[in-house]
């Protein structure tokens, strides 16, 4: 039994010490940046209880290179969208490159509820000052 418990905490020790070396880590996407927001793309109006996609251009560059997944989540005529970039980790003796460019995320959706719907996409902001902090950007549509 002894045996088991030190093994089980030599294997947690090196879950641990492994994510620590993973280069990259995932983290709420851009959605805006020095003030431009996030794009969202889908249709003016859509049919009730068919699916349709929704995409969303956030901001990418830097570190941060490409998607890493896009949660969504459909209460009512309410959209929730979070998209999520992978990042690179970086020390001393690395740098990113000064760069910004658009990071597409899609999701497809259904809302069951006719009337106007909102399209809600939830990540981060970054101000000029650098500091980072919650955001949403919004689109309404017509669910028919």
């Amino acid at each position: 039994t002894r045996l088991l418990f030190v093994a089980l905490a030599w294997l947690a020790t090196l879950a641990v010490a492994c994510r620590a070396l993973d280069p990259t880590y995932t983290e709420p996407a851009l959605i805006v940046l020095r003030g431009d927001t996030a794009t969202i793309m889908a249709p003016d109006s859509v049919n009730r209880g068919a699916g349709f996609q929704v995409s969303v251009e956030t901001f990418g560059g830097g570190c941060t290179r490409q998607v890493a997944r896009t949660g969504e989540k459909v209460s009512g005529n309410i959209v929730e969208i979070r998209p999520f970039n992978e990042t690179t980790k970086i020390d001393g003796r690395q740098f990113c490159p000064s760069d910004i460019f658009p990071l597409t995320h899609t999701a497809t959706v259904e809302i069951k509820q006719v009337g106007a719907a909102t399209i809600r996409v939830i990540g981060e902001a970054r101000d000029l000052a650098g500091r980072v902090m919650p955001a949403q950007v919004q689109r309404v549509i017509t669910v028919r």
